[in-house]
């Protein structure tokens, strides 16, 4: 019985954790102003309330899929989009040539922050095992 109500509790406090959809007229104007003046070309915008209470706006951009987080005032956070792996600086992508001989690549996400940092998110996959490798600007090996 412990281990039910453990489980179900469990179960309660992720779903409480995770973010709620919302709709566009649930999000505040700033922050409607700020993402599409960030991302005017954007289609099949969702809207999502994190629980940090933080805005999160899932989109497709061209053929590619992104997500951009702003705070309540419409001031960016972060922004993540799915990218060619072309688009990686070549050092990036040849420091993951030399360490994933037998795998293969299966995301790329290019991450920018508030600061106007810059970073590269890559999954990778060998064997059964997967892996999220994180570059620099530059494709330098974060450790």
């Amino acid at each position: 019985m412990k281990k039910i109500i453990l489980c179900m509790l469990l179960i309660s406090t992720g779903i409480i954790l995770h973010a709620r959809t919302v709709t566009e007229r649930e999000v505040p104007v700033l922050v409607k102003y700020a993402f599409y003046q960030d991302y005017p070309e954007a289609y099949h915008v969702k809207w999502e309330i994190t629980k940090l209470h933080d805005y999160k706006a899932s989109f497709r951009i061209n053929n590619d899929y992104g997500n951009s987080y702003y705070n309540e005032k419409g001031e960016f956070i972060e922004s993540d989009i799915t990218i060619q792996w072309t688009e990686v600086p070549f050092t990036g992508r040849m420091e993951l040539y030399h360490l994933n001989k037998a795998g293969h690549i299966t995301s790329v996400l290019k991450i920018v922050n508030n600061k106007q940092e810059i970073f590269y998110l890559v999954g990778l996959k060998r064997g059964l095992k997967l892996y999220e490798i994180l570059l620099d600007k530059d494709g330098n090996l974060m450790i």
